[in-house]
């Protein structure tokens, strides 16, 4: 007979292979799940972290500006622009 018209039977290989694997099927799906949960702090640290935090900043502008009569005049005006300020902070981490 060939090898695809043979009569397959259960040899006890096959039988014990499945039933190990059945096993190792419940012992997987009954183990309590490993992951941290909530409130769960066994392994923890305190790192400082840098963050960054947009600030307007106020800086003065020398402005030339004329009278109704046309004579040209300066003056400082205060203008605004935006900056990146680095802001430390201290982080709990879990790990």
């Amino acid at each position: 007979m060939s090898r695809r018209t043979k009569n397959r039977t259960n040899t006890p290989t096959k039988i014990f292979s499945f039933a190990f694997a059945a096993l190792a099927g419940l012992a997987i799906a009954a183990a309590p799940a490993t992951q941290a949960q909530a409130g769960d702090y066994h392994c923890t640290r305190q790192v400082w972290v840098t963050t960054w935090k947009y600030q307007k900043v106020p800086y003065q502008v020398c402005v030339v500006k004329y009278t109704p009569c046309g004579r040209a005049y300066e003056t400082y005006e205060t203008a605004y622009r935006t900056v990146r300020v680095p802001v430390k902070k201290l982080v709990t981490v879990a790990y």
